[in-house]
């Protein structure tokens, strides 16, 4: 179970991929969705506390990034 992220962004290619991704597999609550945008929001921890933004782009224009999260043992 993820604890704790101050706040971070990520590219992502596919962005109901990973909605589904974050939210069913990790068990993140989305807090926002603006698809006009292609960018999804969600909640680590308790909400308003932590946030991960995800943007949608092409793949050819998605670098390497790196975060960690805090977990429990």
């Amino acid at each position: 179970m993820i604890k704790g992220l101050y706040e971070t962004h990520l590219y992502v290619e596919n962005l109901e991929r990973s909605i589904d991704f974050y939210s069913n597999k990790l068990e993140l609550q989305k807090c926002n969705y603006e698809s006009e945008r292609r960018a999804a929001f969600f909640w680590i921890g308790k909400p308003k506390q932590f946030m991960l933004g995800l943007w949608e782009k092409p793949k050819k224009d998605i670098d390497i990034r790196h975060f960690a999260f805090e977990c429990e043992p």
